[in-house]
């Protein structure tokens, strides 16, 4: 017999683990924890009165982090395009000066004012969210929206990182992973 065949239902005796000897009482799993642990950082996080930090200083050090980091992530794929090309014994791609510096310049542009915009968002919201769960009578709405937080994020992963789905959330291959039912 199979140790999948052993789980036919009632097959399994009163206090027994129908997963088999190996695992315990009190075993975790990593899908478990990872929710856990995303759950208490997600709360951990919200704690920080967002809001507070002045807007603008937070929106101008933050659309330049992003422009920074956007045009060096142009600038790299552009850099691994030409060492490709050296590579293969290609000519180097013809790039005209204006697309040279034009297209980092307008895509690091473009990346800070979308970092700044979210974070201004971020932080009215962090804002407006405080001040009505406040309305809404909490002691310490602060705490009670890192509650809410940690316990939603919580749920969300550990739902949405199903038994049918690899740790790092694909869908599990067509007979890998699964044990087989079948009679041999």
């Amino acid at each position: 017999m199979t140790h999948a065949a052993g789980r036919v239902a009632g097959s399994v005796r009163p206090g027994a683990s129908a997963e088999g000897p190996e695992q315990g009482r009190h075993r975790t799993t990593p899908r478990l924890q990872r929710a856990l642990a995303m759950g208490v950082l997600t709360g951990a996080g919200t704690l920080i009165p967002f809001w507070r930090i002045p807007r603008r200083p937070l929106m101008t050090v933050g659309g330049i982090a992003g422009a920074v980091v956007a045009t060096a992530g142009v600038e790299l794929v552009r850099d691994q395009a030409e060492r490709e090309a050296a590579v293969q014994g290609g000519p180097p791609p013809e790039v005209r000066v204006v697309r040279r510096l034009g297209a980092p310049v307008l895509t690091g542009v473009a990346a800070g004012v979308v970092t700044a915009g979210v974070l201004w968002l971020s932080s009215v919201t962090d804002e407006l969210s405080e001040k009505a769960v406040a309305r809404l009578g909490a002691r310490r709405p602060r705490v009670t929206l890192a509650v809410i937080a940690g316990v939603s994020t919580a749920v969300l992963e550990y739902a949405d990182s199903g038994p049918g789905q690899e740790p790092d959330g694909e869908p599990r291959a067509a007979g890998r992973g699964v044990e087989s039912t079948a009679k041999h």
